[in-house]
């Protein structure tokens, strides 16, 4: 996980509460977090706007987006030449 000012929710606070209202996994609707693997998802640019059917538009606008952020974001989700970059993603074992 990026250490930085921008980590939005860190790993503990999905142990506390659900971060998405209705997805209902926390120990509220019975279910118990029963391990948690964080990992780095490569996301490789040109497929993915491919498979989202992005609009050039869109596109364009989120690599702008991407070469003006701060160096901190760029290293953080080590955006590449192409626009490619990496996200924390988090899998749950619940019961």
């Amino acid at each position: 996980m990026c250490v930085h000012d921008l980590t939005i929710y860190p790993r503990a606070d999905w142990m506390r509460k659900p971060i998405i209202p209705t997805a209902g996994y926390d120990s509220r609707a019975g279910f118990a977090v029963q391990a948690m693997t964080p990992r780095r998802l490569h996301m490789e640019f040109s497929a993915w706007v491919e498979r989202t059917r992005m609009p050039p538009e869109r596109i364009q606008a989120i690599r702008s987006v991407q070469q003006e952020a701060p160096n901190e974001v760029r290293t953080c989700l080590e955006i590449e030449a192409d626009g490619s970059f990496t996200l924390d993603t988090i899998s749950f074992v619940v019961s």
